[in-house]
């Protein structure tokens, strides 16, 4: 059970991750593209 929930949590930390992460580059690019 303990494993199970452990893999979950790391899962949708991995999720956030990515997506702030994308997030991040996106803003980054945004910037960029601006300042151009």
């Amino acid at each position: 059970m303990l494993d199970r929930n452990d893999t979950a949590s790391k899962a949708k930390q991995l999720q956030l991750w990515t997506i702030y992460h994308l997030l991040t580059v996106n803003l980054y690019y945004n910037r960029l593209y601006q300042h151009m």
